[in-house]
């Protein structure tokens, strides 16, 4: 139960960045973004935020609390990842912006985050 959890997390997370990301491609090529497309990956997110809020609901805190860190940290890295496919093309596209003042980190150490947290979830749960 605890790994379609965090599948739960990660399916919102990927509906997260690609929307968003075609969110902001929308703001420079509106006419290459369908609103059907746009609003298959809104319904994908929905259903992630909806999966983990049930078996949130139906797990005992002791076993989704803990690994709920990891795998949001791992989320964030699958959204950031994602919505630089959707809104610039590039997988490996480093953002320039700041997120709440700190600039984003490189993609490697994105990547070396994401790994860890996978690891931290697989010790955590096995």
């Amino acid at each position: 139960m605890i790994y379609l959890l965090i599948l739960t997390y990660w399916i919102y997370f990927v509906g997260e960045g690609i929307t968003e990301g075609l969110t902001w491609k929308a703001n420079w090529i509106a006419y290459l973004i369908s609103p059907r497309t746009y609003h298959i990956w809104r319904i994908v997110e929905n259903l992630g935020v909806t999966g983990a809020l049930f078996i949130i609901y139906y797990c005992h805190p002791e076993n989704w609390l803990i690994v709920s860190l990891p795998a949001m940290v791992s989320g964030l890295i699958i959204y950031e990842r994602l919505f630089c496919v959707a809104r610039y093309n590039d997988f490996f596209y480093q953002k320039t912006s700041k997120w709440f003042g700190f600039p984003h980190p490189p993609v490697g150490l994105e990547l070396i985050l994401f790994t860890l947290s996978v690891i931290m979830i697989l010790t955590l749960t096995i």
